[in-house]
């Protein structure tokens, strides 16, 4: 193989290797479900490469760790930038360290490189000169039996020959003295080699998970200081001895049975295993056990990295519970439970939804429209606001109409809560759906005997009305013109004695005339169906002001309208029980009293400066607490209008819209 090419091989290896650290750190990631230690995946990979194809390829390996580790680990899913100094430091001390391991591993290549070149070149440098050496000693015994008579001949020659000896003795003492200072770097190359292990055993000795390393039969041959305390021994009991024992028996088959899958093709198997600890304890550990083959493919050790997953398992064990106990709840409560996603993706609904919508579960999942179509026309798009609130991670309720295949109506209270995670951001959607028809039926009959007991409160006040202005009015009347005659004609001393009782009798049929007139007022004023509902409570709020004291302001607008009798008697009940709530519990100083009719809304408004008032959506609980209230909105509810009110201390107000003037 060409130089070339091998060095397209080992670089084109280097970027596989690579990859297949950070596929490791990722699938590791994913199985353990928490981020592993940044680079426990990339030093070995630097390792290997530096010390088996030189530093380039070494340097190429550091430099694609940290480019990766840097935009893909350490860089936000928006960002391509580090975010943090502590990130900067630990891609720049990874850096260092790789650029380390390669510059060794380089220089041990070159100097052994170097020293087998010269080791060649000085062994053919001996034998060369060795040959010529022996060449020229025979040459020199054919001369000197040739030549023994020339004495100064052999003198000379030796002469030269001892010249030339101390020249190439000279020339191997300074290759001898290189030799030394190669032998010297080699042994300074070894020395740092050894720092370099010992720093790397620091960094084995310092991790948090448990390291060993073991030969193909299972002997040990290597453990960290975590092994050496999770197991309760020392490095001295442990090397050499097997690793089955320690294991539990019921998960030791299917842990030889995985190992048995590590191959040169596939070097990695992670394996979850219970073993004894060294108290006696049964823990659980994930172990990315990681082999080594030779060129032959033949496994020569296994490297093994565990951590202690025993929390979560536990933590599984406990979601399991949860999760069939929460399915238990949620399939025998009587309300429809559902859970959707962010995007509106239903996940989940309880067995009740068949019982309350008429549909199988399998429909709902398989249309997602199914909730929208079996819904009421006019509940539809109320139902799509009340769906963009929860997603929008409001939560909301919302009161809505369905429909049963059969054709029947059933009122629907559904309560959304969206669950958020720590950024805010919406991981889900949970609801409850009440099926509330009986009670929606029941309310309606409720307001429907309201209705018919305020339409015969009314009858029954007409009817007193006309009986005191028929029979009590008219007897007072003619008691007064009774009392009047015996007045004039009472004479003597008795009659004098008598004038001032019959006067005072006069003057209290009178009141009582008054009182029978004021309560015919409250009972049914006589005018409202005559001059309309502006006058009639103009004149009732000045009765009332100089009853009670309570300065009234009342103000109508010039074109109020007439609303016809219903409306108009209403409207007056719901002033007359509020100014009666104002005497009886505001302790206000000032009330006001506004009709108006604006874009064909007639509107009654009525504040005050009291105490105000707690508001409550519950039924009242006795006779006198609360029923006001109930009674002015069932008015305004019977004629078509709508009753809001609003109290706070020093300000309570109430007003009445009727609509379609």
């Amino acid at each position: 193989m060409s130089l070339r090419l091998r060095t397209s091989l080992y670089y084109a290896i280097t970027v596989a290797l690579v990859a297949f650290s950070y596929s490791a750190y990722r699938y590791l990631s994913w199985v353990s479900h928490s981020e592993l230690p940044t680079f426990i995946t990339f030093y070995p990979c630097v390792t290997l490469v530096a010390v088996f194809f030189g530093m380039g390829p070494g340097i190429l390996a550091t430099c694609l760790s940290v480019a990766i580790t840097a935009f893909s680990i350490y860089a936000p899913p928006d960002s391509f930038a580090v975010s943090s100094l502590r990130e900067v430091l630990s891609l720049a001390l990874f850096s260092v360290i790789g650029l380390c391991i390669s510059g060794l591993a380089e220089s041990r290549r070159r100097f052994e490189t170097r020293l087998l070149k010269q080791q060649e070149e000085l062994e053919s440098l001996v034998a060369s000169r060795t040959g010529e050496l022996a060449h020229k000693n025979t040459e020199l015994e054919d001369e000197i039996a040739r030549h023994r008579s020339t004495e100064e001949e052999l003198v000379r020659l030796n002469e030269h020959l001892e010249q030339r000896v101390l020249e190439r003795t000279t020339e191997l003492a300074r290759h001898v003295a290189r030799l030394r200072e190669e032998a010297e770097e080699r042994r300074l190359a070894e020395l740092a080699l050894l720092a370099s292990e010992e720093r790397y055993r620091t960094v084995v000795e310092d991790q948090t998970e448990l390291i060993a390393r073991a030969c193909p039969d299972g002997r040990l041959t290597f453990v960290n200081e975590v092994y050496c305390r999770f197991f309760g021994l020392s490095e001295a009991e442990v090397l050499g001895t097997p690793w089955q024992p320690q294991v539990f028996p019921e998960d030791l088959p299917q842990l030889e049975e995985r190992l048995k899958l590590l191959s040169a093709d596939n070097p990695v198997v992670v394996v979850e295993n219970r073993v004894f600890s060294g108290r006696g304890e049964l823990h659980w550990l994930q172990a990315v056990n990681r082999g080594t083959f030779d060129t032959q493919g033949n496994l020569v050790e296994i490297q093994v990295v565990a951590r202690d997953i025993c929390d979560r398992k536990q933590a599984e064990e406990s979601l399991r519970k949860s999760e069939e106990q929460f399915r238990q709840m949620a399939e025998t409560v009587e309300e429809v439970f559902w859970l959707t996603s962010p995007r509106g993706e239903l996940i989940y609904v309880s067995p009740a939804f068949e019982r309350i919508w008429g549909r199988s579960s399998v429909e709902v999942f398989q249309d997602p429209f199914l909730c929208l179509t079996a819904t009421h026309a006019d509940d539809v798009r109320q139902l799509t606001r009340y769906h963009d609130a929860l997603r929008a991670g409001k939560a909301a309720t919302l009161k809505y109409r369905i429909l049963r295949p059969d054709g029947t109506l059933r009122w629907i209270s559904d309560r959304g809560y969206p669950r958020k995670d720590r950024r805010g951001e919406v991981q889900y959607i949970a609801g409850v759906a009440f099926d509330i028809t009986a009670q929606k039926e029941s309310e309606d009959r409720l307001k429907r005997y309201a209705q018919r007991l305020i339409t015969l409160e009314e009858q029954l006040r007409k009817e007193i009305a006309a009986e005191l202005h028929d029979d009590v009015g008219q007897e007072l009347t003619v008691l007064s013109l009774n009392l009047g005659h015996i007045g004039k004609h009472l004479a003597g001393s008795t009659g004098k004695r008598l004038q001032p009782t019959v006067e005072e009798s006069r003057k209290l049929v009178r009141a009582i005339h008054g009182t029978v007139r004021n309560l015919m007022v409250n009972l049914r004023p006589v005018r409202l169906d005559e001059d309309g509902l502006v006058p009639v409570l103009g004149a009732y709020t000045e009765q009332y002001r100089k009853r009670t004291g309570i300065e009234v302001s009342f103000q109508a607008t010039p074109d109020f309208p007439r609303l016809g009798a219903a409306r108009e008697i209403s409207l007056f009940r719901i002033a007359q029980e509020a100014l009666h709530n104002v005497l009886k519990h505001a302790g206000a100083s000032r009330v006001s009293v506004l009709l108006e009719c604006t874009d064909g809304t007639a509107r009654l408004s009525i504040s005050d400066d009291g105490r105000g008032m707690v508001l409550s959506g519950t039924a009242p609980e006795t006779a006198d607490s609360g029923w006001g209230l109930t009674i002015m909105r069932e008015r305004a509810e019977l004629i078509g209008g709508s009753f809001r009110i609003h109290s706070e201390p020093g300000a309570t107000s109430l007003s009445v819209e009727l609509g379609g003037l």
